[in-house]
């Protein structure tokens, strides 16, 4: 759009009738001007590719939340496992020890 508003002050900002005919033809060439049933078009490709993402999205934060919610039950499984590796480790050192066993050489 920017060369049609130079192309107009290029000439002073009046053009005849076969300057817009000129002007037109060359929007439509350079694709900026194109009929409503392409434009719609292109809105309808635009509108379904839209659709298209927030579903995908909603997939993907549902996949997300499913994630977080069970790293978050795996975090709470080790913590309690490290719980229990602790009190384990403490009821052993509170067993009396056993003398070394003497090695009985038979050779």
């Amino acid at each position: 759009m920017t060369e049609f508003v130079a192309l107009l002050q290029g000439y002073g900002g009046q053009l005849s009738a076969g300057g817009v005919v000129a002007v037109t033809v060359f929007l439509i060439l350079r694709g900026t001007l194109v009929p409503k049933s392409v434009l719609d078009g292109w809105v309808t490709l635009w509108e379904g590719l839209v659709d298209t993402h927030k579903a995908e999205s909603v997939t993907w934060r549902e996949a997300y939340e499913l994630e977080r919610a069970a790293r978050l039950k795996a975090d709470a499984d080790i913590a309690k496992l490290l719980e229990l590796s602790q009190t384990t480790v403490r009821v052993l050192e509170q067993l009396p020890r056993l003398p070394p066993a003497r090695v009985i050489d038979h050779g």
